[in-house]
């Protein structure tokens, strides 16, 4: 069965994925691995990796698309968005089964079984948790669940068989994987809830899987005497640091601001992080300090949120309309036809930086 991993990041987040292959080559050396850079451009110097790397337009994506969800989508959006296009591009190039991970997990045992779970049943998902959330006010919350979907996207993994799902997912994130929990959006994730009700799935309920912050509580996280991490008893399959910051290391989470397991009361949970940043300080790159490649025009207009959304409304009106797009921030001349196009009065009036 020809297999493959894949991660997607942007450049500052370099360190964090020199984590994820190491981890995963120590336990899958014969699987190759493939990121997509969604910052990256022709010419930037990003060879000598020990993973294959591609741009976002190596993927099944038209380049002018592509430059509309670079000026539609921030970082965190773009990346999530790209997810479908990447896992439907390897698929296409001949992998039969592709998994991919996020850059902030780390893998600690084989994932063997998983790769065969998503052969034999198209899709394979980790749920954000298996058992029900306590309400006690703590985070992570259950609201927050309901709003972000009850799958975690740091992990999937899809066989061939699963092309109507891709297709499905792709026409979704390519111009609504927004983070807009009143409209009902949360990046790629949202969409694949459906996904019980229309595709063929696997749902893997493994707690050694996808341990984080939003399911810490509900699993034992332990080390041994020989140092092996375990959860529940048995041996930790991987770990997603979602939210956590080497420079601030006994914090578990950004998104936790009253975190329901006290990493002050969990001596295990504080090894994991303490070694963690250590790691993230010694695999430090450059560019981990490089500012996101698409948060400014070439002419130097910083693409704020508002500024973002506005382009996406009209985007949407375009395809309502079936009438062209708003030229990109980011096309074949660069930035002047997006500045013209914001500074004219057919677009609303908002204040450019």
């Amino acid at each position: 069965m020809g297999r493959r991993f894949c991660t997607i990041f942007a450049k500052n987040y370099l360190a964090s994925a020199r984590l994820l292959v190491e981890s995963l080559q120590s336990h899958h050396a014969d699987i190759p691995v493939t990121a997509v850079v969604v910052d990256a451009r022709p010419g930037d110097a990003l060879g000598g990796m020990p993973f294959e790397v591609l741009l976002p337009t190596d993927l099944d994506l038209d380049a002018d698309e592509f430059g509309r969800m670079a000026t539609y989508y921030d970082v965190t959006e773009l990346s999530t968005a790209l997810k479908p296009f990447a896992l439907r591009s390897l698929l296409d190039r001949g992998d039969e089964v592709v998994m991919y991970l996020d850059p902030d997990i780390e893998v600690f045992a084989p994932l063997d079984d998983l790769f065969g779970l998503a052969a034999e049943r198209e899709i394979a998902l980790t749920p954000h948790v298996t058992a029900p959330i306590p309400r006690d006010g703590l985070d992570i919350r259950e609201e927050v669940i309901l709003a972000s979907g009850q799958f975690n996207l740091g992990f999937i993994a899809v066989s061939g068989a699963a092309a109507p799902f891709l297709e499905y997912w792709c026409e979704r994130t390519r111009l609504h994987c927004l983070i807009d929990h009143a409209n009902g959006y949360f990046t790629d994730q949202r969409w694949v809830d459906a996904v019980p009700a229309l595709f063929e799935h696997a749902v893997v309920r493994d707690t050694a899987c996808n341990v984080a912050v939003w399911n810490l509580h509900e699993r034992e996280l332990a080390v041994d005497d020989d140092g092996c991490w375990t959860v529940d008893d048995r041996p930790l399959r991987f770990f997603h640091f979602s939210g956590h910051d080497a420079r601030d290391p006994y914090r578990l989470s950004r998104h936790a601001a009253r975190p329901r397991v006290r990493v002050d009361r969990h001596p295990a949970l504080r090894q994991m992080l303490r070694r963690r940043a250590d790691r993230m300080i010694d695999h430090h790159e450059p560019s981990s300090d490089a500012p996101y490649g698409w948060a400014r025009t070439d002419d130097g207009i910083r693409l704020e949120p508002e500024i973002r959304r506005l382009y996406w409304e009209a985007a949407c009106d375009a395809e309502r309309d079936n009438t062209p797009p708003p030229p990109s921030a980011f096309g074949p001349d660069g930035s002047a036809a997006f500045s013209a196009w914001l500074r004219s009065p057919i677009a609303p009036t908002t204040p450019v930086p």
